[in-house]
Parts: structure tokens; sequence; C-alpha cells
């Protein structure tokens, strides 16, 4: 019930009224906050009855999102308000972006079984992935017995037509109740255009159960492919290579190939790792970081690398844009291994201050740091050109928290780099990670897809 007040507060911010009708919205809205069981319309005034009236409408049409009547949703229906949604909260930027687009589906589907509650939140369907959010409720019966990580089994339909069974493992149960998750299918050529979606869930946490939803979503149709779209060797015979591209709404996948010939870049103190930086060019001019997932014929760790490796990857468009670019380099980080594949990196720090400066591998002066509406901005003197995109992080001790670089841009000497917005009397210190880099410069790709 507290996320549909909070709704009807968010949908009527969101609406264009004269000033004297928002603030009467707005009176109204903290008077239902204090007394629950009155009603909205209290005083006489026209304009009151106007504000009470545009919230009645706008709250049957939020009840009739989040209780529908049949468990099956019809095409057309409304997009879900972006703050609220589950992709928007997610870790995945391409699904986070779309939502603030109103480009994902409410589906607004519940079903019950075992003491367990199932929500299905949204979906989204492009010519790479059919997407769907959901969050759970347990009963009283499960109390004390829920486990902190939860996995689930299920099996998708499309057309009637089922593509087998498939699962979903190591989620926290905390984060799926308070804020949900989201489930991937991956389509294939020719998906069909408007296609009629079943979700089986069979088990949850090994219980057996039916939570089962039924529901269409329209495809979007926004699809780019292409072969052979760069390679690049430097003196040395090193070579990147892209061989194939495909670009969706919500996702861009490119098939990579990457040869180094330097036996010796084996031999680093350290711990060596072969990585890729993804920069999305937005249109304010800032490169902006995305978050690739990678896989690949061979281990990540560079120490394993022999010849050729190919890998396929997947990055997440948090930003709408058609212009990519692609830096190889090979990272050594001093640090400790604390267990399996988990490792604690050695810090670099310097007070959190202008005019503080880190010196060694990575030299950086802070110009300055300013607090703006959205973000934190600060500005970096360097002597790199151009730069290698590796910041700083913001670190809030107290609640063990590295606030990293959302998006940079270089002028002369100076790069502007954007955080997050930030509450600066958590930050006290500067981090850089204490490693070296062997960047590939030569390698550099842009690939422009429009």
């Amino acid at each position: 019930m507290e996320k549909f007040q909070r709704d009807i507060e968010n949908m009527v911010d969101s609406v264009t009224v004269s000033s004297k009708l928002d603030e009467t919205v707005q009176a109204a809205i903290e008077n239902a906050k204090r007394q629950k069981k009155r009603s909205l319309i209290h005083k006489q005034k026209l304009i009151t009855n106007l504000a009470a009236l545009l919230l009645l409408g706008i709250g049957t049409m939020l009840f009739s999102a989040y209780y529908p009547e049949q468990a099956t949703s019809e095409p057309g229906a409304k997009s879900v308000y972006y703050t609220d949604s589950v992709f928007y909260k997610t870790r995945d930027g391409g699904l986070k972006r779309l939502a603030k687009e109103g480009k994902a589906k409410t589906l607004g589907l519940v079903a019950e079984d075992k003491g367990i509650k199932v929500f299905l939140e949204e979906g989204y369907l492009d010519d790479q992935q059919l997407a769907v959010s959901y969050r759970m409720e347990f009963d009283k019966s499960h109390f004390g017995k829920v486990a902190d990580l939860s996995d689930l089994s299920l099996e998708w339909y499309v057309d009637g037509i089922s593509h087998g069974l498939s699962g979903s493992g190591g989620m926290k149960t905390k984060e799926l109740i308070t804020k949900g998750d989201f489930l991937v299918f991956k389509t294939y050529h020719n998906f069909p255009e408007e296609p009629h979606i079943e979700v089986k869930i069979h088990t949850i946490n090994g219980i057996q159960g039916d939570w089962s939803f039924s529901f269409y979503l329209k495809k979007e149709k926004e699809l780019l492919s292409f072969s052979n779209v760069a390679a690049k060797t430097d003196r040395l015979e090193n070579s990147f290579e892209v061989n194939e591209v495909a670009l969706t709404p919500s996702k861009l996948t490119l098939f990579a190939s990457t040869t180094l010939k330097q036996k010796e870049l084996l031999k680093d103190n350290g711990t060596p790792f072969y990585d890729l930086f993804v920069l999305a060019l937005g249109p304010d001019g800032f490169y902006y970081y995305e978050i690739p997932h990678r896989s690949s014929n061979s281990p990540n760790a560079f120490t394993s690398f022999n010849g050729t490796m190919s890998e396929k990857i997947e990055v997440p468009r948090s930003i709408n844009t058609y212009t990519y670019k692609l830096l190889p380099f090979i990272s050594s980080h001093k640090g400790k291994e604390v267990e399996e594949n988990g490792y604690i990196w050695d810090e670099i720090t310097v007070p959190y201050k202008e005019g503080a400066s880190f010196d060694g591998h990575s030299k950086f002066k802070v110009v300055s740091i300013e607090e703006k509406s959205q973000k934190t901005v600060i500005r970096y003197q360097v002597n790199q050109e151009p730069v290698f995109p590796i910041f700083p992080k913001l670190a809030d001790r107290e609640n063990n928290i590295l606030h990293e670089a959302i998006s940079f841009k270089q002028e002369g000497d100076i790069v502007e780099v954007n955080y997050p917005k930030i509450d600066q009397s958590t930050i006290t210190e500067f981090v850089l990670f204490d490693a070296s880099y062997i960047v590939f410069k030569d390698l550099e790709t842009l690939i422009e897809l429009k």
C-alpha cells in the first residue's frame, strides 16, 4: 500500500498543472499521510475538488495496474513509471535506460503457491533479449527458514513452444524482496514480432510449486549488424579485431579477438589480467564507462593467455549512442588473494581535498571539487596525452564504499570527471589501487555504427 501511495505522489509530480493547483494537490497528499481515514475533499473550494478528482483518477489507474483481475496482460499496456521500475533499480545499464525512456511494459502479474508470492512486474523484448523483472514475498510460514541466497528453475514458452528448462541462482533474498531482479531469455533470428510469452517457475529455493505467467510483448525493432568491423595491428604485431557487431536498443554485442606476440608481457609482478575498456561517447562529448559481460575461449587471467583469445562481449547500453571506443590493456595489481578468485588490492590514498596529488604510475592533481544537483564533478590535472581512463575512487570508509567515475572529458591537461552525487561529508580520501598498466594504444578502436 505504501508503494501504491508513492506512485500516486510520483504521478502527480509528473502532471503539468498550475502552481496553485499543484500546491493544493501536494497539501492534500500531506493531509492524507497524516490522516489516512479522512477524505482528501476537506475544503469546499472548487480548486480542492479538482485536486481530489485528479488524485482519484490517478489512483484508479494505479490500482488497475497493480491489482489486475486476470493473469494475462494485453498488448498495448502502459509503461511503468520509471522511478519505481525494477529494471531502473537493476545493475543492467541498458534496462535501466529503457525503463527511464518508457520502453518497459507493465505486466503487473502475481502468482502464489506454497506460501511464496511472485510478482512479474515488467517486460521488455528486442532482437537480442527478452527480459522480465520480478519480486518475491514469503508468508509467515517461511520466517526463519529463508536462505540468504535464492535460486529458481523455470521454463520459457514462446507462442506455446517450450524452450527448455533454465535456472537462476545466487540472488540475495533480501534484495529480491525489497528491490527485485530480472530474468533474461536470449532471443534468436526471426523471433516473433509480438509473441505470446509464458514463464513457468517450477521451483524456488528447492520448493516445488506452480508460479505461472502469461503475457504478450511487442518487440523493439531496431537491429544493426555488421561484419569485419575493424582490425588493428601495432608495430610489435599485437592485434585486435572486431569481427561482428550487433546492436539493439538494450545491448551491444561484439565478437572480438586479441593476439599478443610478446611472451615477456606474461612476466610482471603482481597479478596480470587482460582487460578491455568499452567507452560510449555521449551527446555531451563525455565518454561514459560501460560495464561489459565477457566470455572467451580462455580464462581472463593473462597468465593463462596463449596466442589468440576470442571473446563475446555483451555491453548493456546505458547511453543511447552509436559511437564506442575500445581500448585493450593489461593490468597488474599488487595485493593478496583472500579466497578463491578473490583479492584485496593494495591502495594508494591521498586526502579528499583540492590540491591533493598522486605520484608514481598515475599522476593526478586535484584542481577542483564541485557538487552539482545530480553529480559530483572533479577536475584533475594529468600528465598523460591522451589520458588513460582510470581515475581515483572516492572513499566512504564508514560505509565501506568506493565511488567510481561515471564519465570523463579531456581538454588539454585537464580532465573533467563525473561521479555520482555524493554526500561530501562522507568522503575522506581519494583512492587508487597500486597497479601497473600496459596499454595497447595503437590497438585502440573507434566504432561508429550510424
